[in-house]
């Protein structure tokens, strides 16, 4: 069933040239926007002195090492593996789909950029969530990898709250 309703969405994306072209926008350009503007507003805290900067950079950074720990240890098999699709997007690796590590590091930006300022946060929050869709539609995730690491960088960007 897997492999019948992806076949029929990345043609559904794939054979309209505006949908293709938006895809590659939200998979290949909203990632780095957001880590754009992470460098620029870590560079400016930097700049200031400010004391949010070690939240600003050690949430996101443990996040980021624990989750690539947790993905090689559970090596996940990609679904292009298991029900071997070509996926829209081309990858070389077999395992470490769960969870989504784009999908997470976007999260936990978002999660310190909101910590800055909420009106940006919210709208790389947004980003989060279509960066976790793009690689669903992209074949390279299911939709419990990027659930998983959305919601990993939710607990471990909360998680400083109380510790703070």
């Amino acid at each position: 069933m897997y492999k019948e309703r992806y076949e029929r969405l990345k043609a559904w994306v794939t054979h309209n040239k505006l949908r293709y072209a938006l895809f590659r926008v939200v998979y290949s350009g909203l990632p780095a926007v957001v880590f754009a503007v992470y460098t620029i507003m870590a560079i400016y805290l930097i700049t200031v002195g400010s004391d949010k900067i070690v939240m600003f950079l050690t949430v996101p950074g443990v996040m980021f090492v624990t989750l690539s720990a947790a993905r090689k240890i559970i090596d996940r098999p990609r679904p292009y593996v298991k029900y071997n699709t070509e996926p829209i997007i081309h990858k070389n690796k077999n395992g470490e789909s769960f969870p989504s590590r784009h999908t997470a590091s976007a999260a936990a930006v978002a999660c310190a950029i909101m910590y800055i300022n909420i009106p940006l946060g919210a709208a790389a929050m947004a980003a989060a969530v279509l960066i976790g869709m793009s690689r669903v539609v992209g074949g390279v995730h299911y939709i419990s990898d990027a659930a998983a690491g959305f919601g990993y960088a939710l607990l471990c960007s909360c998680a400083y709250l109380f510790i703070k």
